[in-house]
């Protein structure tokens, strides 16, 4: 098992009329020759929560920690409210326990 130090997290940095869920990252990441989506996690602009790479791999989300982080991508505007709440709930609550919610 992975020893995870940090969490990481990045905006999709799509349009407010485009949409960035797992499915679609994972194949825009597919397109530049990677193995696919790079994150382990998704926020979409509504708060829910979509997996990407299982955690147990190592993610490709940041260039000399992806050994030892979870990669988080939040779709958009970050001033959104339920993005925000989100993001909290991730960085609070135990890995467990981030996809019963859905």
């Amino acid at each position: 098992m992975r020893k995870i130090t940090l969490l990481i997290v990045h905006c999709s940095a799509v349009r407010t009329y485009q949409t960035s869920s797992a499915m679609q990252i994972d194949a825009w990441h597919k397109a530049r020759g990677w193995k696919g989506i790079g994150y382990h996690y998704v926020v979409r602009r509504d708060g829910s929560i979509e997996k990407g790479r299982e955690e147990g791999a190592i993610g490709a989300h940041c260039i000399n920690h992806n050994r030892h982080s979870i990669g988080i991508c939040y779709e958009a505007d970050s001033t959104r409210r339920a993005i925000q709440r989100t993001l909290a709930l991730l960085l609070r609550k135990p890995r467990s326990s981030l996809l019963s919610r859905n």
